[in-house]
């Protein structure tokens, strides 16, 4: 019998196998880092690993999610009344002037700049499209490939 694709019940093996294996390679993974470094959130992708190796049963959203959360921890902490030097605001520190082009005008979220829901968002839809550039702690959370 020929099988056109491989049943639920396998990626629900592999997931769960390759959960275990992470989770006891933990240690020997970040043996030779730092407990500061082992412990931040990082994501090691190239920028087009986002889109082209994605598995199935791994949504872009997740992959995404992931990044969108790693921006904020190292852009504001989380708080949410975060200003920044240069004047940027909330949970992933938009320039008034960027969250305008970008978030109100070309993805027309509502206009309202200290919504973290909003940013997030906005923050997703800009990383769909290649627009990670914009937040300079990129470095800390994406391994971008030449």
């Amino acid at each position: 019998m020929k099988l056109d694709k491989p049943p639920s019940w396998l990626w629900v093996i592999l997931l769960v196998t390759a959960l275990v294996f992470a989770w006891l390679g933990h240690s020997t993974i970040f043996a030779d880092k730092s407990a500061t470094e082992a412990n931040r959130p990082y994501v090691s992708l190239s920028e087009c690993q986002l889109t082209a190796y994605s598995p199935p049963y791994m949504p872009h959203t997740q992959v995404l999610g992931s990044l969108v959360e790693c921006l904020e921890y190292y852009e504001s902490g989380g708080n949410l009344l975060a200003v920044g030097k240069a004047g940027e605001k909330g949970v992933l520190q938009f320039m008034p002037s960027t969250f305008q082009h970008f978030c109100v005008e070309k993805y027309h979220y509502r206009n309202d700049i200290w919504d973290p829901d909003i940013q997030r968002a906005c923050c997703a839809d800009m990383l769909k499209d290649n627009l990670i550039h914009h937040w300079t702690t990129k470095n800390l959370c994406v391994h971008i490939d030449a």
